[in-house]
């Protein structure tokens, strides 16, 4: 599941799927990785299951925000699935 929401959604999420796709892309569950484009941030954790949330920010986003909004995104959905 891919939710998404920024000025050019199209552009961001082509850059998730090139991210995900990526063969040399190993994540560790609970890891906290960040990837900087031209324009924004990619902050994504794993979870033991293989699943991936991303956070798509500005340049300027406070990195621990972003990964405090993926933990509760994380226990929120783990609660619901």
């Amino acid at each position: 599941m891919v939710a998404s929401y920024c000025k050019d959604s199209k552009t961001s999420l082509d850059a998730v799927h090139s991210l995900l796709n990526d063969p040399s892309l190993s994540l560790r569950p609970g890891a906290r990785y960040n990837v900087q484009g031209d324009f924004c941030v990619f902050h994504f954790t794993a979870d033991s299951q293989n699943r991936v949330y991303i956070l798509v920010s500005s340049l300027r986003f406070p990195e621990r925000v972003a990964f405090a909004c993926l933990n509760e995104l994380q226990q929120e959905f783990g609660r619901q699935w």
